[in-house]
């Protein structure tokens, strides 16, 4: 293999590894999996960023939060059994915005195709389903595109995040 080829590939294979390992930190550090450890000198710093009072010694010490360790399985197997998921897989809010707004227009087409055949009505003493059919084919038709969009949306997301 071609040295240039073998350090590229090498340097994304460390960058995959420090994300999942990033992300595995995070998740264990969310459910509580982690060991205190406390600052020698007893005073805040960036490295020592948490505090708890300590009753014995009557003053706040100051600590780290140190991810204990697990290996790759026992990390899938909590990530499994926890309710904290990958942020990563979570929905896409534009997918989400799309969908409520695809339920709306069918809502809101559906409710005006009724009102606009009764209008009609008024003048013809009778309910023009002609009328009210074009409104519910074009909020149909409108809303499907919509959620269409938001399916598209959200399949592209889910593609990103494999």
């Amino acid at each position: 293999m071609n040295e240039k080829v073998k350090e590229f590939l090498d340097a994304k294979k460390d960058a995959e590894k420090k994300k999942y390992e990033e992300k595995k930190k995070k998740i264990l550090l969310e459910l509580g999996l982690f060991e205190k450890v406390y600052s020698e000198n007893e005073e805040y710093s960036n490295d020592f960023p948490y505090s708890e009072y300590d009753s014995e010694i009557s003053k706040n010490r100051w600590y780290k939060k140190e991810v204990i360790a697990i290996s790759d399985e026992e990390y899938e197997e909590v990530k499994k059994y926890s309710e904290i998921q990958d942020s990563d897989n979570n929905k896409n809010s534009i997918a989400t915005i799309l969908r409520a707004t695809a339920i709306i227009v069918y809502v809101v087409g559906f409710i005006a195709g009724i009102f606009i055949g009764d209008a009609v009505a008024e003048y013809s003493w009778e309910f023009s389903w002609g009328t009210a059919f074009i409104y519910w084919f074009v909020s149909f038709s409108s809303g499907t595109t919509i959620l269409g969009f938001a399916e598209i949306i959200q399949l592209l997301h889910d593609i990103k995040n494999k």
